[in-house]
């Protein structure tokens, strides 16, 4: 069995991915949302307006299931 993400790990996933995307042209530098499912029903979640290739670890927003702000923002 895979040993559980952690939250540093997908953050930095999340703006890795983000990057390589706005890099290949893939998307825009506003456009869309990126996502990932932090185990125990908490999202990380681009947050909108800021640019893809620049996001910073620090700039996701944690959410619960229900869309309510836990952490960032």
């Amino acid at each position: 069995m895979r040993p559980p993400v952690t939250e540093p790990a997908l953050r930095k996933a999340l703006c890795d991915a983000a990057r390589v995307l706005y890099e290949r042209g893939l998307i825009g530098p506003t456009d869309g949302n990126l996502s990932a499912r932090v185990g125990d029903g908490r999202l990380l979640c681009t947050p909108s307006g800021v640019h893809q290739g620049m996001l910073r670890e620090g700039d996701l927003v944690l959410l619960d299931l229900a869309g309510r702000v836990i952490r960032g923002g």
